[in-house]
Order: structure tokens, then sequence, then C-alpha cells
């Protein structure tokens, strides 16, 4: 007991300021978190696995020019070590940079090739960068890695939903919903998927489970009342896009529809009040393309 009248952090060695810093970090207390990394560097100017950690909390915090900075010194302490570049990669598509995390994402790969996370999330900023089936190609290594990695069937479903491949990408979503019954929004794309193959129907009962499982999910509220709308159900469309509204109280585009809804059904009163709301919420919004848009449909009202 000879440290006992010490000062805490005096008695605690590098690897319990880095344990404590994990707790902080699960806690969700990332500022304490670096502080405990800092003190484990202080004592432990070679601990990679503190910089890696310390990089992940700054990253939490979007602090990602010094998560970058703390991943390169842990590179540097240990290049074979696959996790810091795929962090890294993680930090720099958090930045915009979609190209350069995709370089850091395949130095991890090439350094563990069952590395999971990184095909994944590799495809996430190649669909950034519209290189599609590239993306997908990840999803299928991710899949044949983990045959029950839910993300990456859903990933891959809307890979394939957004190079029009609809049938494929609902049966990426219908083994989502298989593997997690409640993933919302495996349902709502689902019922995109199924809206864009030209079946409202279907879709609105998609956009509906999702609306059960998210009470407050507003784009579900949105779809299925265009989908309403499309099978002409005017009343159960703009009954939708009041919800909509009252959920997102400066959504022009839901001001703008339901105001055409009405129209619809001989309530041009209440549909022009609808569009002049619209009018100055998008011109708020700086959306010049849905102002010009509601403008041109005020001229002809």
């Amino acid at each position: 007991m000879e440290n006992a009248n010490l000062p805490i952090e005096e008695t605690q060695t590098a690897t319990g300021h880095y344990q404590t810093g994990n707790t902080l970090y699960y806690q969700g207390s990332y500022q304490e978190a670096i502080f405990e990394f800092d003190k484990a560097i202080q004592i432990n100017p070679n601990y990679s696995d503190a910089y890696n950690n310390r990089g992940l909390a700054k990253n939490a915090l979007g602090r990602y020019f010094d998560a970058i900075a703390d991943y390169d010194e842990c590179i540097e302490l240990n290049e074979r070590n696959a996790l810091p570049y795929y962090n890294r990669g993680l930090a720099k598509d958090n930045l915009g940079h979609p190209e350069d995390a995709i370089l850091d994402f395949n130095i991890a790969i090439q350094l563990d090739s069952a590395f999971v996370l990184a095909y994944y999330r590799r495809s996430i900023s190649k669909r950034r960068l519209n290189k599609l089936e590239e993306a997908i190609k990840d999803c299928d290594m991710a899949i044949k890695i983990n045959k029950n990695y839910v993300e990456a069937y859903y990933q891959r479903g809307i890979l394939k939903r957004d190079l029009g491949q609809y049938f494929n990408s609902i049966s990426d979503f219908n083994k989502v919903i298989r593997l997690k019954s409640d993933h919302v929004l495996a349902y709502y794309s689902r019922g995109c998927a199924k809206g864009n193959l030209g079946h409202p129907e279907d879709a609105i009962l998609d956009f509906s489970k999702a609306i059960s499982i998210s009470p407050g999910y507003a784009q579900a509220y949105y779809n299925r009342a265009t989908a309403y709308r499309e099978i002409r159900h005017y009343d159960n469309a703009i009954a939708d896009f009041d919800v909509v509204t009252r959920l997102q109280k400066d959504n022009a585009q839901a001001y703008y529809d339901r105001g055409i809804t009405k129209k619809m059904i001989g309530r041009v009163k209440e549909g022009r009040q609808d569009l002049e709301q619209a009018l100055v919420l998008s011109r708020n919004a700086l959306n010049t393309y849905l102002e010009r848009e509601i403008s041109e449909t005020l001229k002809n009202w």
C-alpha cells in the first residue's frame, strides 16, 4: 500500500487509464474518454491502441481531422494493424472524401481479407461515387463472410434499387426483414421499390408497417400519401400529408402536394393556401427549383 497517499492518476498504469477510457467511450462520455487516453499515452507514448481509441472518441465528437492524426500515430506504431486504416477511412468519409476513404479501406482489406466491416463501409463510399456495381460486389463479399449480416443485405438492396433492379432489391429487403423483423428502413425501402414497379397498393402496406414500427417517420407518411393519391384515395392522402406537416412544419413539398391533392377533390381555396405556404417555405429554404414550380402552378390555379 506504499502508493496509498499518491493521487489516483499517479497510481494508475497506462493500461488502467486505457481501460477507463474504453468504459467511458462505450458510455458515450467521449470527452472524458479522451482525457483518459491522453493519460495512457503520457505514460506510454508507444501505446498504439490508445491512439486508435482516442481517435474513435474524437471521431464521435465530429473532430475528424484530430481523429485522423491519432490513427496516423497508431499506424506508425503498428502498420500491420488493419483497424486504424479502417477507422481512418471512416473519418475521411465523414469529411466528404469517399475516394480517400476507399484507399484506407483497401489497405484494411489487404491486411485482413475477412474484415467484413471494411467491405461494407467501402460499399457505402463507392455508392457516394456512383460506383454501384462495384459497391454491390463489396456487399456480396460482406455477405459471403457473414451470411446474417443484416445491413449488408440492406445496403445491397438499396444499390440494386438505385440501378433499377427493383425485384432483386425487394429480395434483399425480404432477407433483411426475415433476419430483423422490425427493420423499419427495409419496409420503407421495399415499399419504394414496389412503388417503382407500379404497385402502390403493395407499397402502402409496407409504408404502413414502417409507420407502425416508427410512428414519427415523416417520409413514410409522405410516400404513403403519394401512393394513396395514385390510387385516388384522396382523403387518406390528405390525412397523411397532414401528419407530415405536423412532424415537419417546414416541409414545403408536403404543403405543395397536399394543396394539389385538395384541388383534385374541389377544395380549391384550401389548396391555394397550401401552395402559398409552400412557396414561403421553399423561399426560406432557398429551394429555387421547387419555388419556380410552385410559382408556375399558382399562375395557372
